[in-house]
């Protein structure tokens, strides 16, 4: 069944990429090649060797096809939201695909959705620049969700003239968590957030809570009744409206 399902991807693509044959056919020949290589590695279970070269070959030859082949590699190393978004994109961009690989995409994408965890992100002071491990996801105020994977994050918001704001949470598979970001004007007297003993306590809690869920193989619920609301101002506390 696993080599029928990628045997359609790899048809899939040659059909795909034969319109443009002609534009690059030794890019293509060489993307296909990998792309060969790469199935032959997931159907032994070598994952992370199938992954490297379904990233090779899209980099050489950008299929929306081989998203379809990441995603199934990734799906399998357990990176589920780098999963959903190359089965995302494959359902957006590769529309004249069979639709037994847009099914079997659709319901990975279903299953996909129910892992994941995602931050509701506000901030007192818009146009503020927010952060989630380092990684800009825009400006306040946010219009969408940010979607993580479910272990400990370090979320901030940044404005000039401002003293930054930082929160730290933890969510669950199928949670969301809503984060509020309050920003004090420079010289507004107030205790440095790193120097307050919650954040280092809640940071290490996390942190170790995620360890432990992953040494101990736990799995969580998909869905959380009590989302967390988590103010990072002078006195920080955790509510569950």
């Amino acid at each position: 069944m696993r080599l029928l399902v990628f045997a359609s991807a790899l048809l899939l693509i040659a059909l795909t990429a034969r319109a443009d044959e002609a534009a690059d056919p030794t890019r293509r020949a060489e993307a296909s090649k990998l792309s060969v290589q790469g199935s032959a590695a997931w159907e032994s279970g070598e994952y992370l060797s199938a992954l490297a070269d379904f990233e090779k070959a899209y980099s050489i030859f950008p299929s929306p096809n081989l998203r379809y082949n990441m995603g199934r590699a990734l799906s399998d190393l357990g990176r589920d939201l780098e999963a959903l978004e190359a089965f995302e994109e494959f359902m957006a961009k590769a529309t004249d695909a069979p639709e037994k690989a847009r099914g079997i995409a659709k319901a990975k994408i279903a299953v996909l959705e129910k892992r994941i965890a995602r931050l509701s992100i506000s901030c007192s002071i818009g146009g503020a620049q927010i952060t989630v491990d380092g990684r800009i996801i825009g400006k306040a105020p946010l219009t969408q969700n940010v979607r993580v994977d479910p272990r400990a994050h370090q979320v901030s918001a940044e404005l000039a003239g401002y003293a930054p704001g930082l929160a730290v949470a933890s969510p669950r598979p199928g949670e969301t968590i809503e984060i509020r970001l309050q920003l004090h004007k420079v010289g507004v007297a107030s205790t440095p957030i790193k120097k307050r003993w919650w954040f280092w306590t809640i940071l290490g809690s996390a942190a170790a809570a995620s360890a432990t869920a992953i040494a101990l193989g736990v799995h969580y619920g998909v869905q959380s009744p009590h989302p967390i609301t988590i103010h990072t101002d002078a006195s920080m506390s955790l509510t569950k409206p």
